[in-house]
């Protein structure tokens, strides 16, 4: 029986990837690869020479509404230099 609750967990989970792991993927590219993978963000401040992006995405359930917003911090270069993210899911789908 343990083995089998291990494949169904196993199974749900393929696919997915955290949303730590998620983000920390972004680092080290140009933003434009992300924009162009997640879309136009929802906010964009520029702060000295860094920029931040970020998405929010809002959903909800009986129970609450729910928001999670992802950023991204940009150098001048567009290189993503850090992210961040707020009330998100714990895992997200790779596809």
């Amino acid at each position: 029986m343990k083995k089998i609750v291990i494949l169904i967990y196993s199974l749900l989970l393929i696919g997915c990837t955290s949303m730590s792991s998620s983000m920390e993927s972004g680092v080290g590219k140009h933003i434009d690869v992300i924009v162009s993978s997640w879309g136009p963000p929802t906010n964009q401040f520029k702060s000295g020479n860094m920029t931040t992006y970020s998405w929010t995405n809002v959903w909800s359930n009986q129970y609450q509404v729910n928001q999670c917003v992802r950023s991204f911090t940009v150098n001048s270069s567009g290189i993503v230099t850090g992210y961040s993210f707020n009330n998100c899911p714990r895992f997200v789908r790779l596809f």
